[in-house]
């Protein structure tokens, strides 16, 4: 079964035929992250409806669905993420917060809302940057 068949199934309901929505790629991504990363949100939302997600997975590069959705400005996904239990601070192998990479792509409405879910302002990267040092590196405001 191909990785796209796998959605699929997902979207509609059909682990009888093996696939779930807590199967890895090749490349350590699960069909949540892959639909995140392809910015296919009709999957991703099929996807977070289905019991068995795991919304604190990590990919290869050690980011959550969470980082991926706040750096694209996703809020809908973003609050789901949030409300199935996804960590407001989880940080990946640099120190990345959901908050830092959405501060990076300037997604203002998503930086309001993980702030106002508990996102720290103050956490620093592995190189000391918060998110604050981050907008400013990219002369946002």
């Amino acid at each position: 079964m191909g990785f796209l068949d796998l959605f699929s199934c997902c979207r509609g309901g059909k682990q009888s035929t093996g696939a779930a929505p807590i199967t890895r790629d090749t490349d350590g991504s699960y069909p949540l992250i892959a639909a995140l990363r392809e910015r296919d949100i009709d999957a991703v939302l099929a996807i977070l409806k289905n019991k068995k997600v795991d919304v604190l997975s990590q990919d290869g590069d050690s980011w959550t669905a969470l980082h991926y959705a706040s750096g694209y400005g996703e809020t809908e996904v973003v609050q789901r993420l949030l409300r199935l239990g996804a960590k407001v601070n989880a940080r990946d192998a640099n120190g990345l917060t959901p908050l830092h990479v959405a501060c990076e792509q300037n997604q203002t409405e998503t930086c309001r809302l993980l702030i106002g879910r508990g996102a720290d302002v103050d956490t620093q990267t592995n190189t000391l940057h918060t998110p604050l040092h981050i907008a400013a590196q990219h002369a946002y405001t």
